[in-house]
């Protein structure tokens, strides 16, 4: 159910994990046709986003990727990559086991994943109630792994449906116990030499507003850096691979910003006084929250849990954006 929105690393791991019989991965046709239907609209916008850049692509010596992107078969490759994928995993069919009597019940009762806000999720209704089916069948469990709460609804403690809000979040349960998993995340939240890594890699960071912003209301940002970390908190840990105290985690933290921005203030007329304003260019300092992802490698002792190394640190390397809207307000 989820979208493959994951670190290369977690797919692999997920195949790993299969080939070991650690785990085995349930589909549906339903599923399957999405997924295909995701790869081609992925592809559209990486051709979209390769002709536009188009300019600058050819002066980096990278012109080739517009011909890579809009090769008649790059649709093809992609889906033999996905086909590839369910192989190595050795994907399970499940078969469509859902009437249109218990679709239509749980439609006119908003049973999830129908809601009030969202009522035509017939291909979802179809795959829940198909691993019901399929699980009742094994008296077995599944889980769906999603970031869509109405599937999340579908799900419970005591199954047969679980659920988990991504790849990354299974193979961390897979990989080391929920307590084991809760002392590191403790202990990671508490060093502060893992805090202030973050930090500087977080001042490395550039500051952008998107181009079609610029003096779509008078002004424009010039530049701008991260001055400051305020503050930064964890909010979800997961162990992508352990090899004895060496722990490889996904993170995702929250930080507090502290932004110097250059800001150029078109030249104007004001006609109530006919008065000519040229333009300007001035300082401001602004405070924003954003949420990053890092990864992280880590030497902890089960055993002595005060006992924390950091080995490397490297946050997801995304620019602060900010909305024309904040520069306003100045």
């Amino acid at each position: 159910m989820a979208g493959f929105g994951c670190s290369p690393r977690a797919l692999s791991r997920l195949v790993d994990f299969a080939k070991e019989g650690h785990l085995r991965l349930l589909t549906t046709d339903i599923t399957k046709r999405e997924v295909r239907s995701h790869l081609q609209e992925s592809l559209n916008e990486a051709i979209n986003a390769a002709k536009k850049h188009a300019i600058v692509l050819r002066q980096l010596d990278a012109g080739n990727v517009i011909q890579i992107v809009s090769d008649s078969e790059a649709i093809t490759k992609l889906e033999a990559a996905f086909s590839t994928f369910l192989k190595a995993t050795k994907a399970i069919d499940v078969p469509i086991a859902a009437t249109m009597d218990e679709i239509f019940s749980d439609y006119f009762s908003r049973r999830p994943p129908f809601s009030d806000r969202k009522r035509r999720e017939f291909p979802d209704a179809v795959v829940v109630a198909s691993l019901r089916a399929w699980c009742a069948k094994r008296q077995a469990k599944a889980y769906i792994v999603s970031g869509d709460p109405d599937l999340k609804a579908c799900c419970s403690d005591s199954g047969p449906l679980l659920f988990a809000a991504s790849i990354e979040d299974i193979i961390s349960q897979a990989t080391v116990s929920s307590e084991l998993r809760g002392a590191l995340q403790e202990a990671i939240s508490e060093d502060e030499a893992l805090i202030e890594l973050l930090s500087d890699q977080l001042r490395e960071l550039a500051v952008r507003a998107p181009q079609r912003f610029r003096y779509s209301a008078g002004i424009a940002l010039l530049s701008g850096i991260v001055r400051n970390v305020d503050d930064i908190s964890i909010h979800q840990m997961n162990v992508l691979e352990r090899d004895g105290i060496n722990f490889t985690c996904e993170i995702v933290f929250e930080a507090g910003l502290v932004l110097d921005l250059e800001v150029e203030a078109e030249e104007r007329y004001r006609h109530e006084c006919d008065a000519y304003e040229p333009s300007q260019v001035y300082s401001i300092e602004r405070h924003t929250h954003r949420i990053f992802v890092a990864e992280i490698v880590v030497n902890f002792n089960p055993k002595a849990q005060d006992y924390i190394e950091v080995e490397s640190v490297s946050v997801s390397k995304e620019n602060v954006e900010i909305d024309i809207d904040d520069l306003e307000a100045y």
